[in-house]
């Protein structure tokens, strides 16, 4: 199945297309023609399988849908003015998603708009928060628990404030060395995922950390090698990209798979759990 058999309109299966999608997975193939009908619909599915697609495609199809310029009446769209009516009236929400998280409403938005450039459809991310202190208080607190019980805990890093509290919290003496640091690359509203800002992580890290390094996508797997040739270690999964090769859909072990073949093709080596406790120093 394709995506052009969903009921989508051209402009939403071409942008699809060129962000390297050519199969949907299966909770978009149930779950578009489903929304597009005007269903209720109730769906769960992996991480990194395609749900916010899998909503955000048939919504946009049925702002397109209700658009008078769009209309196949000729009256109809002659009557349309862009901006007083469809997808450019103002002071008018005609959609709404909810989200549990910042960082999730962001992502949708951020999806709202990929699907949607080649519609003129605005959209907004809004969202509350707290401030920095409070948070910092509480993974101040889970990094003691984590101490206490003798649990190494790892650090994830989307920018290089994150490394300076990491830091902070050795100086504190709340984390135990070395420091198990992953830096996050490609992430929306995080560092980019590329050499020079990989080097910047890289350079500002803590003394004597054991750190690795993703991108997501497209980039996991040349991220591999960029990781492994920085000195880093490395981190590949269905959480980070869902595909072996354009359209090619993969498993966690066809992943790791590929991701050992680059690492052991480069003349680096994959090590057993027995020598990752030796070098995180953990029982």
């Amino acid at each position: 199945m394709s995506f052009d058999t969903l009921g989508l309109a051209p402009e939403f299966v071409r942008v699809v297309a060129d962000e390297g999608y050519t199969e949907p997975t299966p909770v978009q193939t149930q779950a578009i023609p489903l929304v597009l009908q005007g269903r209720d619909l109730l769906a769960g599915a992996q991480t990194g399988t395609g749900k916010t697609a899998a909503f955000v495609l048939p919504m946009l199809q049925l702002l397109h849908n209700a658009d008078p310029l769009n209309s196949s009446n000729p009256a109809v769209r002659n009557a349309a003015t862009p901006g007083r009516n469809g997808v450019g009236t103002r002071g008018h929400v005609r959609a709404l998603v909810l989200a549990p998280t910042r960082e999730l409403a962001l992502q949708v938005e951020e999806s709202v708009r990929t699907y949607g450039r080649h519609r003129p459809i605005r959209s907004v991310a809004i969202y509350g928060g707290v401030g920095f202190e409070p948070q910092a208080r509480a993974l101040r607190q889970g990094a003691a628990i984590c101490k206490d019980l003798g649990v190494k805990p790892e650090f994830e890093i989307f920018d290089t404030g994150n490394l300076w509290f990491v830091k902070q919290m050795i100086k504190e003496g709340l984390v135990l060395p070395p420091p198990l640091i992953q830096l996050c690359m490609g992430i929306a509203w995080g560092a980019p995922a590329n050499t020079e800002h990989l080097l910047a992580m890289k350079n500002f890290m803590p003394e004597g950390a054991v750190w690795s390094s993703f991108a997501i996508s497209r980039m996991q797997m040349p991220w591999v090698a960029n990781s492994v040739v920085n000195g880093g270690n490395v981190r590949v999964g269905l959480e980070d990209n869902l595909y072996l090769s354009k359209g090619v859909y993969a498993s966690n072990a066809q992943l790791v798979t590929k991701a050992r073949g680059i690492v052991e093709a480069m003349g680096a080596r994959v090590i057993g759990p027995a020598e990752v406790r030796e070098r995180l120093k953990i029982g």
